[in-house]
């Protein structure tokens, strides 16, 4: 499953758009839930907002409508067993990560990526400004270093790459990973 997402910006609020790709058709639900804190998170439970959809197509855009300004994060997984659960016994394919606040992103960014991810643990993106690891392709080979990243309390990707076989794929645009976090810096970028 392929995720990117975008904000529309209001007056004191957004919509987040959520373009999901990738999808299975089968008869398995797909789980969107947005938080605005840590301990929520990490408990899967209290999702400010939520939905849950059986997909129709293999690519679905999803809205979350009028969400007050603020730091937040989305959980997305697609139920195969319909258990209503995030086994990660499941997680046997690498999974790619795209930070919302990266709107210029694009699919061949990941296809590069993709072609370069050979034996390694996590393919990132690297542009002159420096490393983008929230656009990146990580592999179920570093659940067993996540899993004692989290009994040691220890949440830093960079820690956790130290400690993995991980490639650097250069890009020569720094432009395609800017990030905007503001209203004023979708307006500058001409978007929203």
């Amino acid at each position: 499953m392929l995720i990117f997402a975008g904000f529309i910006f209001g007056q004191n609020t957004a919509n987040l758009t959520i373009n999901i790709s990738n999808i299975q058709l089968d008869s398995s639900k797909i789980f969107i839930g947005l938080y605005d804190n840590e301990a929520d998170f990490k408990l899967k439970s209290n999702a400010i907002d939520s939905i849950v959809l059986i997909p129709e197509k293999e690519i679905t855009e999803v809205s979350l409508k009028n969400i007050p300004f603020g730091i937040y994060a989305v959980a997305i997984f697609q139920d195969l067993n319909n258990n209503g659960k995030l086994d990660s016994k499941e997680f046997k394919i690498p999974v790619c990560i795209l930070s919302v606040d990266t709107p210029f992103v694009t699919l061949e960014v990941y296809e590069k990526l993709f072609t370069c991810k050979e034996d390694f643990d996590v393919v990132i993106a690297k542009s002159p400004f420096g490393s983008h690891q929230l656009c990146a392709i990580y592999s179920p080979t570093i659940l067993p270093i996540l899993k004692k990243q989290i009994e040691n309390n220890n949440h830093k990707i960079r820690d956790m790459l130290k400690l993995t076989k991980t490639k650097y794929v250069d890009f020569e645009d720094d432009e395609i990973f800017t990030n905007l976090n503001k209203p004023e810096d979708y307006k500058k970028a001409n978007i929203g």
